[in-house]
């Protein structure tokens, strides 16, 4: 049981990076985890950069989704304790792959992952894309959006192929 929530954990945060990759590769390229993400940096104010969780809504899966429940809240409310020290390459808590598991559950994540490789190019993130949900991609993209400034303005475009 172990190593299958490992494997559904991994599969659901390969995602979410994955869909991030094509998110970037559709809007101008490779550009550092953190640019669609966020954190990590204060801004001319000296708070903390916004982060993509401060964006994205995520839900308990609806009826009919499929998840592993320890799945989900692990990738929620995080791995580990959170008072023992931070990894340098991962954050404890995953809310866009969260937010991907929860809606649409582990059937699609499986369907979605067929169209992961890396690197990623313009007709593989054309195809990841279309294999999630319209409403999944807006939200994303919308969350993005407001994290990756400088992309802004294409994600926004990109939303309306989706």
């Amino acid at each position: 049981q172990t190593l299958e929530i490992g494997n559904k954990y991994m599969n659901a945060k390969l995602l979410a990076l994955s869909v991030l990759a094509a998110l970037a590769e559709l809007t101008g390229g490779d550009a550092p985890l953190s640019h669609f993400v966020g954190g990590g940096s204060l801004n001319a104010d000296g708070q903390e950069s916004h982060r993509i969780g401060d964006y994205i809504k995520v839900e308990a899966p609806k009826q009919g989704v499929e998840v592993d429940d320890t799945v989900f809240r692990i990738l929620l409310d995080g791995r580990g304790d959170p008072n023992r020290g931070t990894s340098t390459f991962d954050s404890r808590t995953s809310p866009l792959a969260a937010y991907l598991y929860g809606a649409i559950g582990d059937d699609g994540v499986e369907r979605s992952l067929k169209h992961v490789v890396h690197p990623m190019n313009t007709t593989n993130s054309q195809a990841l894309l279309r294999s999630l949900p319209r409403n999944v991609v807006n939200e994303v993209v919308t969350a993005c959006s407001k994290v990756a400034t400088t992309r802004s303005e294409k994600l926004q475009k990109l939303a309306g192929n989706y």
